[in-house]
């Protein structure tokens, strides 16, 4: 199996924003001395959940280490000109020594999208348009384009990125149909169960294998990732002393922040509960604990297990202590 961690920076509790950054970059270094395979910078504004600068927070990144890939989960296209995240995404990779993974999304804070005056109900268009743009750019090292959201004259584009023909892309999936999507446009995969039952993974897995069969793909030719709520201590005491206080916060404001039209899912996340996340809603808990729970996620087809490890400004040295223990304790039960 492979491992990664998730990043999304936040300083709820009064962590100033130096320091919100510099945690992240602290524990992307410590990620890489430990032998994790990736870490995953997200992109959120406004609000406490999370930052935004995932082009220079990798660049940073790439600058301090030398083995470790660096994926966005997710560069939120509809928020950009799809030719500077091309141009930003390229020199990323260029810097890193050919170690990016693109991950790509659409957003899904309608708050977020409407102030880059988007309409979130057009956002998988502009999704859609952007990526096909910036793939042209990166295949060709030209561009020209005709389209609903953006108009771009006929250019010469550089600099190239350095994997050929262009960086492994990744994208969130959910809907039905957007697995079949995923697959026909050859995306790797990103699915993730953020503080949601992990049973849901089963379903998941199952719908994602059965696209790539129904469309004719090889298991082995696209990746999948799954992302979810880690955190490793001592004792159960300990985890939840570092944890609770932090997770209540963050699914909280997660459902508050999601479109209006899902009210089931925000009511979820309005009414969940710390024992009811550490029991199916995260791998939290002792090392042999957490253990156990990827051995259950292992059964329905995981083999990429990206962890949300600093969830909502917890304390850098718990986050810290969290990824020894599990990169010690835990991934090498699995490699």
């Amino acid at each position: 199996m492979k491992f990664g961690v998730l990043f999304l920076p936040s300083g709820w509790k009064g962590t100033s924003e130096e320091r919100v950054y510099l945690n992240t970059l602290g524990e992307a270094e410590a990620a890489e001395a430990l032998g994790y395979d990736s870490v995953w910078l997200t992109e959120h504004r406004f609000t406490q959940y999370g930052r935004p600068g995932v082009s220079p927070l990798a660049a940073a990144i790439a600058a301090r280490t030398r083995r470790i890939r660096i994926g966005t989960s997710v560069y939120v296209l509809p928020l950009h000109h799809p030719l500077e995240i091309a141009e930003d995404a390229a020199v990323i990779d260029i810097l890193s020594g050919g170690r990016l993974d693109f991950g790509v999304g659409r957003g899904y804070q309608p708050e977020e999208l409407l102030a880059f005056e988007v309409d979130f109900e057009t956002s998988r268009e502009r999704h859609n348009e952007a990526l096909e743009v910036i793939l042209q750019a990166w295949t060709t090292g030209k561009v020209e384009h005709e389209g609903r959201y953006w108009r771009i004259p006929p250019r010469d584009f550089r600099p190239l990125p350095l994997q050929k023909p262009h960086p492994p892309v990744w994208q969130p999936i959910v809907s039905p149909s957007s697995f079949d999507e995923t697959v026909k446009l050859r995306k790797n995969a990103i699915i993730g169960s953020y503080m949601s039952p992990l049973s849901r993974f089963e379903q998941g897995y199952k719908a994602w294998f059965e696209a790539l069969d129904r469309n004719g793909v090889a298991r082995s030719e696209l990746q999948v990732v799954s992302s979810l709520v880690v955190h490793v201590a001592e004792t159960e005491a300990e985890a939840r002393k570092n944890c609770e206080e932090s997770y209540i916060w963050n699914a909280r404001t997660f459902g508050g922040l999601i479109e209006p039209g899902r009210p089931e899912i925000k009511k979820y996340y309005a009414d969940v509960s710390y024992d009811f996340i550490v029991q199916a809603g995260s791998l939290t808990g002792t090392p042999d604990h957490v253990r156990e729970g990827i051995k259950q996620l292992q059964a329905y087809g995981l083999d990429y297990v990206v962890g949300f490890m600093n969830v909502a400004d917890m304390d850098h040295q718990a986050v810290l202590r969290s990824m020894e223990l599990f990169a010690k304790e835990v991934m090498p039960h699995f490699r």
